[in-house]
């Protein structure tokens, strides 16, 4: 009786466990996108063509510059 008990205690210890882990492991998959995301907008990019070219067309960078192509 008492064998069953211990097995049953640990079973649900490692359930909450693994719950924990899991719900530990989303938090910091959400944080790295924040701040993947807010890596990319603080990133300075060359107003060039070439390999940047992609790069500068999603930027906003080029988006201030197609407003105001002067300066």
């Amino acid at each position: 009786m008492g064998q069953a008990i211990a097995d049953a205690s640990m079973i649900m210890a490692d359930g909450l466990q693994k719950r924990t882990d899991a719900q530990k492991l989303s938090q910091e998959q959400q944080e790295n996108a924040r701040l993947k995301k807010q890596l990319q907008q603080a990133t300075l990019r060359p107003k060039v063509g070439g390999i940047y070219a992609a790069l500068l067309q999603n930027s906003p960078a080029s988006r201030i510059h197609a407003r105001n192509p002067q300066g």
